[in-house]
């Protein structure tokens, strides 16, 4: 089946994330978030084992899922590194975020 929430579209407006989608399949909906909403999601992923898990897991997850939906396709070799490259770009970007921000430092 769907999930709940399928999102399609995300941007900043002012100091808030609206992301844009359809709702149990069938509503158009916009869903807020704030900065403190973002960070205390980004708290539940990093402190959660299964949140952990998943994140590590989602490339390979992600090519089972492809390659379920797309069985004729010969590209699903692409999706694993790409998926990797991804993550690794969200990664750097929230450590950077949190460098900025002065949350973290990347100094030694």
């Amino acid at each position: 089946g769907t999930g709940v929430i399928e999102i399609n579209e995300m941007e900043r407006i002012g100091d808030r994330l609206r992301m844009k989608g359809i709702l149990m399949g069938q509503f158009q909906t916009q869903v807020y978030v704030g900065p403190g909403d973002f960070f205390r999601m980004f708290k539940l992923l990093l402190f959660s084992s299964s949140a952990l898990r998943f994140a590590i897991l989602s490339p390979f997850l992600w090519v089972k899922h492809y390659r379920r939906e797309y069985p004729e396709s010969s590209s699903a070799g692409l999706i694993l590194p790409l998926s990797l490259a991804i993550i690794l770009v969200f990664v750097l970007t929230f450590l950077l975020a949190m460098a900025i921000l002065g949350i973290i430092s990347l100094a030694s």
